[in-house]
């Protein structure tokens, strides 16, 4: 655990491009599953 109490993710490290439907259920499902996930999208206000 890190100082903030909660577990640093113990998967892969993902980066999705794109912040649409697709991208961002796929973010959600990697990081549910414990990957750290960085998602990019061309418009700030969607990450």
């Amino acid at each position: 655990m890190n100082g903030d109490g909660h577990k640093p993710p113990s998967g892969w490290r993902i980066a999705v491009l794109g912040g649409g439907a697709w991208g961002t259920a796929l973010a959600l499902a990697m990081l549910r599953a414990d990957h750290f996930v960085r998602l990019y999208a061309r418009d700030p206000e969607t990450v």
